[in-house]
């Protein structure tokens, strides 16, 4: 049985710009979240294609200033 990279490179921006509103729409109705990374030109590409990334990005605001805090659990 061949086992699947959970990391995939160098995918086109037609493919990139279906999968992302698939995702968007399978992690909202299972109230999952998913963390991906990409090249912001890349992003650009998916937006040219019809896909609104606004409503999905967070920013991150990582800070130290109470014990709970931090990223991942690991303290910064």
């Amino acid at each position: 049985m061949e086992r699947s990279s959970q990391i995939f490179d160098g995918v086109d921006e037609c493919p990139l710009a279906a999968a992302l509103p698939l995702v968007a729409d399978v992690t909202q109705d299972r109230g999952l979240q998913y963390i991906t990374t990409f090249n912001s030109d890349d992003l650009d590409k998916a937006t040219r294609l019809g896909f609104e990334p606004d409503p999905h990005i967070r920013q991150l605001h990582p800070r130290d200033e109470i014990d709970t805090s931090g990223l991942f659990r690991f303290r910064l």
